[in-house]
C-alpha cells in the first residue's frame, strides 16, 4: 500500500513539474516574441518577380555582349563561377539561352536565326568536314555585339 502511495506522489510531482515547466517556455517564449519585431513582411509572389527580374537582366547581359567570361559574369552578378557555369546550364536546358560554352572560360551566345543557317547549310550539304562548318559558323555566327548593343553597354 505504501508503494502505490509514492507512486501516484511521484506520479503527481511529474505531472506539477511538467505543467510548470510548460508554463516557463511559454512565458519564455512569448518574451522572446516580443524581443523581436517585424518591420516588413513579403510574399512569394514579390520574391518570385524580384528573381525573375534579376535572371532577365543575366540572360540580357549575356545577350548583348554575345561573348562573356564567365569570371566577368561571376564579378558583375556577385557569383562563382561554377554558379555561373550551373546557371547557364540550366537557362539552356530550359530553352531560355542558346549558346556554347568555350573550353577557355567563355560563353557564346547564338541566337535562333544563326542556329537556323547553321542548320540550313548541314541540310544542304549533306556532309561537312569540320573545317567546312567552321567557316560556315565563322560567316553566320556574329561574334560582336551590334551597334545599338554597344551603345547600351555604354550606357550601363
Amino acid at each position: 500500500m505504501k508503494k502505490s502511495v509514492r507512486r501516484k506522489k511521484k506520479k503527481k510531482r511529474r505531472k506539477k513539474k511538467s505543467i510548470t515547466s510548460g508554463k516557463v517556455s511559454m512565458l519564455s517564449s512569448k518574451y522572446l516574441l516580443d524581443m523581436f519585431s517585424i518591420d516588413e513582411v513579403g510574399d512569394k509572389q514579390e520574391e518570385d518577380s524580384e528573381y525573375e527580374n534579376k535572371l532577365q537582366v543575366f540572360i540580357d547581359y549575356i545577350q548583348v555582349r554575345k561573348v562573356v567570361l564567365f569570371e566577368d559574369l561571376a564579378a558583375e552578378f556577385n557569383m562563382t563561377s561554377k554558379d555561373v557555369v550551373d546557371r547557364i546550364q540550366r537557362l539552356q536546358e530550359s530553352g531560355r539561352l542558346l549558346g556554347i560554352n568555350d573550353d577557355r572560360g567563355k560563353f557564346i551566345h547564338i541566337t535562333e536565326k544563326e542556329f537556323e543557317s547553321v542548320a540550313r547549310f548541314v541540310k544542304a550539304r549533306g556532309r561537312v568536314s569540320k573545317q567546312d562548318l567552321l567557316a560556315e559558323c565563322n560567316k553566320v555566327i556574329r561574334l560582336q555585339p551590334r551597334p545599338e548593343d554597344r551603345e547600351r553597354i555604354k550606357q550601363e
